[in-house]
Formats: structure tokens, sequence, C-alpha cells
């Protein structure tokens, strides 16, 4: 199993998401929360993520939410 580990930046991210998408929409808190926990299959399939095509890398990968793409940097034992 992998920890998945999100960081201050990415989390602000989240937050700053979910600010617009409450300006036209008061379902903002639940779509946050749809992208957060989309992570959540990562610690027991952490290959269930896919390499993002414009990058080389394969640690750099992607889990695609509606409009938005969550992009990961996935290490052994940590994503």
């Amino acid at each position: 199993m992998v920890e998945v580990r999100w960081t201050e930046a990415a989390l602000e991210d989240l937050y700053r998401i979910g600010d617009h998408i409450a300006e036209d929409s008061p379902g903002a808190g639940e779509y946050t929360l749809k992208l957060r926990s989309s992570t959540d299959v990562l610690e027991r399939y952490p290959g269930t993520s896919r390499t993002i095509a414009e990058l080389e890398d394969p640690k750099l990968r992607e889990i695609p939410v509606g409009n938005y793409r969550i992009l990961l940097l996935h290490e052994e034992e940590r994503i």
C-alpha cells in the first residue's frame, strides 16, 4: 500500500477551485470533495493513474476528474 499525500500548494489550489466553482454553482463543496476523494483509490491501486501525454517522465501522472485533472508525482511508496 502506498501513502497518498497532498501538498499544501495542491490543497490551496483545490480550495481555490472550489471557490471559483461556487461563484456559479452551490454544489461546489461536493465537487471539491469529489476531486479530493478521487485520489483515495491510489492507496490500494497506485497504477490507476495515467501518464501525462505531454510529459515524458513516467513518475508524473494524472487522474482526470470532469474538466480538471489531478497531477501526481508517483514515487515508490508515496504519491
